[in-house]
């Protein structure tokens, strides 16, 4: 059996993406072979895997940020050899929350992992993805019947209505209530890429309906935020991050 040595389920409904991985471990592990339909296999395999108690499966899936000790059981594990045609699994939900540190500690056993293990990533959008983590992945995207909504949409509005860029006391008062973690902030902040990298293709499309004057502030904007993404904030640092860029946004 061909697998992959790391995979990443993208998708938005985060049932849909648990019940595809859960499928896809049925078909990996699954000792009746000639059984089409696995959803509904009632073997022991399959029912462990269904109830997460599969042996040949870690399932990790921290409540914050991934941390150094939330991923010591997978060195813990892999030290161990397999026999020829066993695959031991682990499956590491909100993927997009590992840290640079973490991402780190995981880069070269992702890339070549010992005989038969595997590793599942499960995240809503690859983009929130650590790019050397990403690169090591074969990216399995899930239909879903529709996307996450945007959790922080009033801190957005900030940026989004040129009447609120000039307010920075009530912006603060907003990031306080918001309280967003490093995870959070990214994934904000790539709503705001995404907004802005829309209104100015709208521009293109339509520039009579736009000065040359805003459209060359539309470009700055993306510019300026895709500089932004590639420094993301650091732990602990998002309040002092979305400060800073509210008040040095192009205006």
């Amino acid at each position: 059996m061909n697998i992959a040595p790391a995979q990443l389920f993208v998708g938005g409904d985060q049932k849909v993406v648990a019940d595809a991985v859960q499928s896809a471990l049925q078909n990996y592990l699954c000792p009746i072979q000639e059984t089409s339909n696995k959803k509904n296999c009632l073997c022991r395999d399959c029912k462990q895997i269904k109830q997460r108690q599969h042996a040949a499966i870690v399932w990790i899936n921290p409540e914050k940020d991934y941390t150094v000790e939330d991923i010591e059981i997978i060195f813990d594990k892999i030290r161990f050899s397999l026999e020829e045609d066993k695959h031991h699994f682990f499956i590491l939900e909100k993927a997009h929350t590992l840290t640079t540190v973490t991402a780190n500690r995981l880069l070269k056993i992702m890339e070549e992992p010992p005989r038969g293990y595997h590793f599942i990533l499960i995240t809503p959008n690859e983009k929130l993805i650590i790019q050397t983590i990403l690169s090591r992945c074969l990216v399995v995207p899930v239909d879903t019947p529709s996307q996450v909504a945007a959790t922080y949409s009033p801190l957005l509005m900030f940026f989004q209505d040129p009447r609120k860029l000039n307010d920075p006391i009530a912006f603060e008062i907003e990031l306080k209530k918001n309280k967003l973690n490093d995870t959070q902030s990214e994934e904000l902040l790539h709503e705001l890429i995404a907004f802005y990298a829309q209104a100015l293709c709208n521009a293109h499309k339509d520039g009579a309906a736009l000065t040359d004057e805003k459209i060359l502030l539309l470009s700055c904007i993306v510019d300026f935020l895709h500089k932004k993404i590639q420094k993301p904030p650091q732990s602990g640092s998002s309040d002092l991050f979305w400060k800073h860029l509210y008040l040095t946004i192009p205006r």
